[in-house]
């Protein structure tokens, strides 16, 4: 099984810089590759549930259902995909 520091490292060394005349979202064809190609199909690996991709926005989706029967609070991660060098 990979690291994190492995995965960490495969992540960043994708070029996911972002195009500062693009018009579109996300604004590189890469980071869309990265998000379908690298993203949806790690987490699924982890074992996330209802992994999505969503053209419109550009976000990667997925659900960690809980461990436990007792009610505990919902929490959400965001984080950029991109770097942007402007």
């Amino acid at each position: 099984m990979e690291s994190m520091v492995e995965r960490f490292v495969r992540y960043t060394s994708i070029n996911t810089r972002s195009n500062e005349e693009s018009t579109t979202i996300p604004s590189t064809q890469t980071q869309v590759d990265f998000a379908t190609n690298v993203l949806v199909p790690d987490l699924k690996a982890i074992g996330l549930d209802e992994v999505i991709y969503n053209r419109e926005n550009g976000f990667v989706i997925g659900t960690l259902h809980a461990n436990t029967d007792e009610k505990a609070p919902s929490i959400g991660f965001i984080a950029h995909m991109d770097t942007a060098d402007y």
